[in-house]
């Protein structure tokens, strides 16, 4: 991954992680509509975010390893778990450094540009980049990567 997508993709992942926070499950109310110069009568002057209430239950147990996971993890990490880079720009070493929650196979790549690669040689990527996100050195909470498969081109790669 080069300098400049990685950084292109760390403030996308602020920016959305920033409007992530600021949610809650509580109903909101939106920002004040910014002055402009159209008539105040297409301007709502109130909106209301829904409430969402899901059908599953919530799980205690579940909700307090998901804060305590949370509570944990630091800004970059929490960015890098909504980053999702594509296989060919990506190594094991960069899932470590910027603790990349998800990497996408699609788009042709293939391991080490292989066209032929084989089953052992999917494995073996697939295993370097769930091991650097598992590996708890450098104080990593250890969550393991997500991996994205575009259905039409990933899954003719394999």
């Amino acid at each position: 991954m080069n300098n400049k997508s990685l950084m292109r993709s760390l403030v996308s992942g602020a920016v959305l992680l920033s409007l992530i926070s600021a949610c809650d499950s509580k109903k909101t109310e939106a920002p004040a509509p910014v002055a402009s110069s159209t008539p105040a009568a297409s301007v709502p002057a109130k909106v209301e975010w829904p409430a969402l209430t899901s059908a599953i239950k919530k799980d205690p147990a579940v909700e307090a390893r998901i804060a305590d996971l949370l509570s944990r993890m630091t800004l970059e990490e929490k960015i890098g778990q909504l980053i999702q880079p594509e296989i060919k720009f990506l190594t094991p070493e960069d899932v470590k450094q910027y603790h990349v929650g998800s990497v996408l196979n699609g788009g042709g790549s293939t391991p080490g540009s292989n066209k032929h690669a084989t089953m052992q040689d999917w494995v073996k990527m697939a295993d370097g980049f769930y091991n650097a996100s598992v590996d708890k050195s450098n104080g990593r909470i250890g969550i393991p990567i997500m991996w994205g498969t575009d259905a039409v081109h990933g899954l003719g790669n394999v």
